[in-house]
């Protein structure tokens, strides 16, 4: 995340892998992520992420079965991916690639992950 330019880094982003089921790694590093854990977020929100066909449970929100739609909804604008496999790294969870990005802008890459741009505009 810190590789990003500043104008990525300053929108909403979301990840395709979560490490030690720090649903709250966005509060942790200081950026606007979908992926989302704490006691003070509503839990209707969850229930709204269910409806969407994302995972959700009480005050855990989860992006992995991200679409398009999904991106345009919140306003995504940077999609990260891995390569790296789940349980590479104890607590490693890899919810795989989204091949909808492969032909996008890319903001970074390295040996395991690629930013993607995405290209969608805000419906909500």
């Amino acid at each position: 995340i810190n590789q990003l330019p500043k104008t990525a880094k300053d929108q909403r982003l979301a990840k395709s892998f979560l490490l030690n089921n720090d649903r709250g790694e966005s509060y942790t590093f200081n950026y606007r992520g979908a992926e989302v854990f704490s006691s003070n977020n509503d839990p209707k929100i969850s229930d709204f992420y269910s409806l969407l066909g994302l995972p959700g449970y009480g005050y855990f929100y989860f992006y992995s079965t991200s679409t398009q739609l999904t991106d345009a909804l919140f306003d995504i604008k940077t999609f990260i991916t891995t390569t790296r496999l789940t349980d590479s790294i104890v607590g490693f969870k890899n919810y795989g690639l989204r091949n909808d990005l492969k032909s996008n802008k890319i903001w970074y890459k390295d040996t395991y992950n690629t930013a993607y741009q995405c290209n969608t505009f805000p419906l909500a």
